[in-house]
Formats: C-alpha cells, structure tokens, sequence
C-alpha cells in the first residue's frame, strides 16, 4: 500500500507516530531515499533539511513485498538549498555524502573528517 502526500508550503514540516497491533513502530523498521537505506533524520518525519536530503529520490526503491518489510518513504523534490549535497556529482554522490556524514565519516561542507 502507498499513497502521495502534498504539502503546501512544500517545505512544511510533516512528522507521523506510527503503530503496529498497538506498539509503536519499530524503529528498524523506516526506510528512505532512492535506496531503500535504514531512515535516521526521516525516522520520525521530514521536518528538517537533513530528512529532506535523506528522503529524496527521483524513483522509489525496488522493494520486494514479500521480502522488504517496513516504511519506505522518499520525496520527489530535493532539499532546501542548506541541505548537505555535493554539486556536479549527481544523485549517486548525493547519495554516498549522506552515507559518509552519518557513519562520521564526512562532515555535513563536504570534507571528510578527522
């Protein structure tokens, strides 16, 4: 099951709390972004730049129903301008810097960390 969601303004915040048989969601249980990957900054909503960035996608994953269980959620327009992406590298690099930020790998101008 899916559905589309229009904010307007667009860049309004949209938070859920979400429940399974009266427990709350599980929280490994929220995916985002072109690939599906375990949510952090969407866990709970996109109501900043960082959930933006970690959510857009210009398709929705490949996800198996039978396999691929959980909430997968994406956005079809980028984040604000402040959100962290890195500019002549397309959504694949996009992608990788928001990867390498949260395993601390990489800070949110683009240099890697020390």
């Amino acid at each position: 099951m899916g559905f589309d969601l229009r904010v307007d303004p667009p860049g309004a915040p949209v938070t859920w709390k979400l429940y399974l048989d009266d427990a709350p969601w599980p929280e490994k249980a929220t995916f985002s972004g072109p690939f599906g990957l375990p949510a952090v900054a969407a866990l709970n909503g996109i109501a900043g730049d960082d959930a933006r960035a970690e959510a857009y996608a210009a398709a929705f994953p490949l996800v198996d129903p039978a396999r691929d269980l959980g909430l997968f959620v994406t956005r079809d327009k980028p984040g604000d301008a402040a959100a962290p992406v890195p500019t002549g590298g397309g959504e694949g690099a996009a992608e990788m810097q928001r990867m390498l930020q949260q395993w601390g790998y990489a800070h949110g101008n683009g240099h890697a960390g020390h």
